[in-house]
């Protein structure tokens, strides 16, 4: 691939006529990053657990908001591998370049017609609560509900997680990480709800004896506490979920 074209948003190379549902997209953003598949079944399952605290009770209300989280990065299947996992800081162009990734993530979702929350989701989940963000300069409540819990999801295991430019941050320390933003780039309730959530997983860390506990951990207690009652629970049988 020509060095220029490696760093431009494209996904026009992908067939509609073949991709047609929300599995099938799956399918290939699983073939064209795997890593990115595994942080956005992480980002899922924060978003169900933050749209419970929040009070969300409807199995099909839940399971939008775990969707949500789920295809919020479907537009990554527009930059290459080479993009996605650059080590070191974007060039202007590249920032640019990366940022189209929200348009084009509702695009694809678009026309495969996933629901509008799923879409507003990939859309706006770089929207900031104080209008701050990308690609639209939203503010607080217009921003869809949603984008607001897959804005802070998505933040939470960005944060956890080892990447190739940087290391993974002390799970302990999510909760406080998250604060400093909250009201800036996090809506404030949103954030209440995490609190609770970080609470009771470090309190199950704490009687393992653990209070430092790995990413790992921290995640396998989120599902333990809060999709227990969800079909699927481990990012590997995630397409299971579109065959029932």
């Amino acid at each position: 691939m020509n060095q220029n074209k490696k760093f431009l948003y494209d996904y026009s190379y992908i067939d509609f006529s073949k991709t047609t549902s929300k599995k099938d997209v799956l399918v290939l953003l699983r073939r064209h990053d795997k890593d990115s598949f595994k942080y956005s079944f992480h980002t899922a399952a924060f978003n169900y657990a933050i749209a419970k605290e929040l009070g969300v009770e409807d199995p099909n209300d839940l399971r939008t908001m775990f969707e949500s989280g789920l295809f919020h990065d479907v537009g990554k299947l527009g930059m290459s591998y080479d993009f996605i996992n650059y080590p070191g800081s974007y060039t202007l162009m590249m920032y640019n370049e990366m940022k189209k990734h929200s348009q084009g993530g509702a695009e694809i979702l678009e026309k495969v017609n996933a629901d509008i929350e799923i879409v507003e989701a990939a859309k706006y989940h770089h929207c900031n609560i104080d209008g701050s963000g990308y690609p639209a300069g939203l503010y607080g409540k217009e921003i869809p509900l949603s984008a607001r819990i897959t804005r802070i999801s998505d933040s939470i295991d960005a944060y956890l997680s080892k990447r190739c430019y940087k290391e993974g941050g002390p799970a302990y320390e999510a909760l406080f990480d998250l604060k400093q933003y909250s009201g800036t780039s996090y809506d404030d309730e949103l954030i209440a709800c995490f609190e609770v959530i970080h609470n009771r997983i470090m309190k199950e860390c704490h009687l393992t004896g653990e209070d430092r506990p790995s990413q790992e951990m921290y995640v396998h207690f989120l599902t333990k506490l809060y999709l227990y009652d969800f079909p699927v629970t481990k990012a590997e049988n995630i397409l299971e979920l579109f065959e029932r």
